[in-house]
């Protein structure tokens, strides 16, 4: 007899087939420790992801290349020998859009003209550098 059980994961509630209670439990706690990843994405990721986000309502292109990243960065939080294909169409995409200090810079920029200020907080490489792009802005 199987058994089905619901699983919520980053990606959305997966179902479970299982032959044993065993197998249940087994299944389980691997869908658990795959949730409980705190892998983090690089600067230039995080550079890349938020310029997308900025600009994909106003260039499909933006969007489309948003989607994919996202598509990838899940599969690399299921399974890491994925990362160095997620780096590098990182590094390609940062290329196309100028480089990361461009795409830091069009980001800040953005989210200042939008908002009137930048409001991102923190201590990691992307946040150093965009707040130095922000007060850089204020001073013009």
């Amino acid at each position: 007899m199987k058994r089905v059980i619901r699983v919520a994961s980053h990606t959305g509630v997966r179902l479970i087939l299982a032959s044993s209670i065993w197998q249940l439990k087994a299944n389980y706690k691997h869908m658990k420790s795959i949730n409980r990843r705190t892998e983090k994405p690089s600067a230039e990721a995080k550079a890349l992801s938020l310029y997308l986000m900025a600009f994909k309502s106003t260039d499909s292109a933006c969007k489309e290349q948003s989607k994919r990243m996202k598509r990838l960065w899940d599969i690399v939080l299921e399974n890491d020998a994925r990362m160095k294909d997620y780096v590098k169409e990182v590094q390609k995409l940062l290329a196309v859009h100028g480089g990361y200090e461009k795409v830091v810079e069009k980001t800040v920029k953005h989210f200042v003209e939008k908002t009137g200020e930048w409001k991102l907080k923190g201590d990691d490489k992307f946040c150093v550098d965009a707040q130095r792009v922000a007060d850089d802005l204020k001073k013009k």
